[in-house]
């Protein structure tokens, strides 16, 4: 237990894991886009912006050597993840009716100048894709939802790693310290609970020994010789 609290964190163990994890959102939702056949919406393609972001500023800071470089990326990963959070929570809005979305959520058909027969064969070629429909859940939540709480949940791990590493001083002096006191308490307590019997069976032979002590005591007491009454004189003696 002291040997992991005296762990220190690394940076580049941060930046893999921000790039692995990272990597991971991105296969994962090319795997329900290409092999589940669960075509995106604009919001969802929105959150995989900030994942190639963070991939990319997670690389940087892996590869960089001096500190101050590497807490910026790291610091500019953790936004963008509780922007990716944010518009994730933004999405699950739109699924659930609280509010509506933008005005490209009824389905992505491209932008640019385009006739109305090349409009109309991109509507009927394209899925339409609506973000207030839920295309997939699991336990009552939508892949938005997950989303928010995994992007939510690497943006405050990033955040506290690096102020971690801003002052790496305080916290390995108090995580030690921990470790010290607590180090300090358990042989106090093993050795209380030890002498626990030993001060019972001391106690136990004092209070027989005060007892036998008192009654040899009785035991040998010489008896008290009564005094006996002289009689009166007669003062009148015939």
């Amino acid at each position: 237990m002291q040997s992991f609290l005296r762990l220190e964190i690394n940076p580049r163990i941060v930046s893999g894991l921000l790039i692995f994890a990272s990597a991971a959102m991105l296969a994962g939702a090319l795997f329900f886009q290409e092999i589940m056949k669960l075509p995106p919406c604009v919001l969802c393609e929105y959150q995989r912006v900030p994942y190639i972001v963070v991939i990319g500023l997670a690389t940087a800071a892996f590869l960089l050597e001096k500190k101050i470089f590497r807490l910026w990326l790291l610091s500019f990963c953790a936004l963008a993840l509780f922007i990716n959070a944010g518009i994730a929570g933004f999405h699950v809005g739109v699924e659930n009716g609280w509010w509506k979305g933008t005005d490209e959520c009824g389905g992505n058909f491209g932008s640019g100048e385009l006739t109305l027969e090349q409009l109309r064969d991109l509507i009927l070629a394209a899925p339409v894709v609506r973000c207030d429909e839920v295309a997939w859940s699991l336990f009552g939540i939508s892949m938005a939802g997950y989303n928010m709480m995994i992007a939510l949940a690497m943006g405050i791990f990033t955040l506290m790693s690096v102020l971690y590493l801003a002052c790496p001083g305080r916290a390995a002096q108090k995580s030690l310290a921990a470790a010290g006191g607590a180090a300090r308490q358990k042989p106090e307590q093993e050795k209380a609970e030890k002498d626990k019997p030993t001060r019972k069976k001391s106690a136990a032979r004092k209070t027989v020994t005060k007892k036998s002590t008192v009654k040899a005591k009785k035991k040998t007491a010489k008896p008290k010789l009564r005094r006996s009454k002289k009689p009166k004189k007669d003062k009148d003696k015939e």
